[in-house]
């Protein structure tokens, strides 16, 4: 069993806790997410990282063939990052976003999010875990967001800045 904590946990696409732990047991199974504002002293073995907790990040690529892809992201903008050319993007805010690494490769995702820096920062950082972890889950029909019971790697941000929830050059991901 492991605890963690950090300053945010962005449990799905629209909750974000402060002071919490989540507890995970060896199968990655969320067994607890404790609100430490109702804990009369801190939790013991707890590990606490300087970032955002976050579910794990989906490539859309690596479960379905390109054809899908296409097929059920229709109407929302898809970033293929593994493919991309750094040109800008435009993303309306009323629509959904899909960012897409290519990979589950926790190097290559770090590649890549130091590669298109210029793009990605248009973009808050809570935006991008929602289009490269939450959404692709909900497309999929996966439930690897932060919930008990649910089966998850948890995904640290480090290097974003917490004050405004912008990426910054310094912005990667790490598995906890």
């Amino acid at each position: 069993m492991k605890r963690v904590s950090s300053q945010l946990v962005f449990c799905d696409g629209n909750s974000l806790l402060r002071s919490t732990v989540v507890e995970q047991n060896d199968d990655n199974v969320i067994t607890d997410i404790i609100d430490l504002s109702n804990q009369p002293s801190e939790t013991a073995h707890t590990m606490f990282y300087d970032g955002v907790i976050a579910g794990e990040i989906i490539s859309l690529k690596q479960y379905i063939s390109n054809d899908q892809v296409v097929e059920i992201t229709k109407g929302m903008v898809y970033v293929d990052l593994s493919k991309w050319n750094n040109s800008s993007f435009v993303f309306e805010r009323d629509s959904d976003l899909v960012v897409d690494f290519g990979s589950n490769n926790i190097d290559e995702i770090n590649k890549m999010l130091k590669e298109n820096f210029d793009t990605l920062s248009a973009i808050t950082v809570f935006e991008l875990i929602n289009a490269c972890s939450y959404l692709p889950q909900r497309l999929l029909g996966l439930s690897k967001n932060i919930e008990v019971s649910h089966q998850t790697d948890l995904v640290l941000w480090q290097g974003v800045n917490l004050v405004s929830h912008a990426l910054t050059p310094q912005t990667s991901v790490r598995l906890l």
